[in-house]
């Protein structure tokens, strides 16, 4: 069954996804990120996206539970992990709103979108290429699995805790030769398409930035202006 997409313009969502990183950096206090995460989830299950939603608030309470196990964790954990989980919560709320961009368009619109406002080709390019890289990387993931598989080696959270190098080498060793390869194939692919040409290309469906993305917009912005204003009291 087709997915139900949100009526907003592609550049609302990128929009929001860059809006997002000034709380998310200029906060210490990141209960104030909340209400922006609550706003992404929302928009994921308006779409009936409930499986990335499910994934995000696991691994949402997962760092929470750590920070919760600070205390009692040994001091070379928490100097080893501590820097790196508070780095990964100050990118979760641009995760969130990444999800919604990716999994609410398409390709077609977010090039017509970004073509309308004669946006360069330097952004619009790796844009879409990025839109297409997740899934071919996800095809490519099963295929090493299934190929291990049949030598014998199992993927997963239990055997990456068990043989970790064991796991990079056949896994994750690959992956880096096929994230390669595969980017390179797809800005092939995109310029190929006359993405890079000098001549405007015509499109048949048409994407406007409407009334509700400027107040889409304009309520983000005034949540953010709220949130410094709290953060100020």
């Amino acid at each position: 069954m087709e997915k139900v997409k949100l009526k907003l313009d592609p550049k609302t969502k990128i929009l929001m996804c860059i809006l997002v990183n000034i709380p998310a950096y200029g906060i210490a206090n990141k209960n104030f990120l909340l209400p922006f995460i609550f706003i992404a989830l929302g928009m994921l299950f308006y779409n009936k996206l409930y499986r990335q939603i499910m994934n995000y608030l696991i691994i949402y309470s997962f760092l929470n539970i750590i920070k919760l196990l600070t205390p009692i964790l040994p001091t070379v954990l928490v100097h080893m992990f501590g820097t790196l989980i508070i780095s990964f919560e100050m990118f979760l709320p641009f995760i969130a709103y990444g999800m919604v961009l990716i999994k609410t368009s398409s390709i077609n619109e977010v090039a017509i979108s970004l073509d309308n406002i004669n946006a360069p080709n330097f952004i619009i390019i790796p844009l879409l290429v990025l839109f297409r890289f997740f899934p071919t990387i996800r095809e490519e993931k099963n295929a090493i699995s299934e190929s291990m598989k049949l030598r014998g080696v199992n993927f997963g959270f239990k055997n990456f805790i068990i043989h970790p190098y064991r796991t990079m080498e056949f896994m994750y060793v690959p992956m880096l030769f096929v994230l390669v390869k595969t980017g390179e194939e797809l800005t092939v692919a995109s310029l190929t398409r006359g993405l890079g040409g000098e001549e405007k290309r015509t499109y048949i469906k048409d994407v406007k930035f409407k009334f509700i993305d400027v107040l889409a917009i304009s309520l983000f912005i005034l949540l953010i202006w709220i949130c410094f204003k709290m953060k100020g009291m």
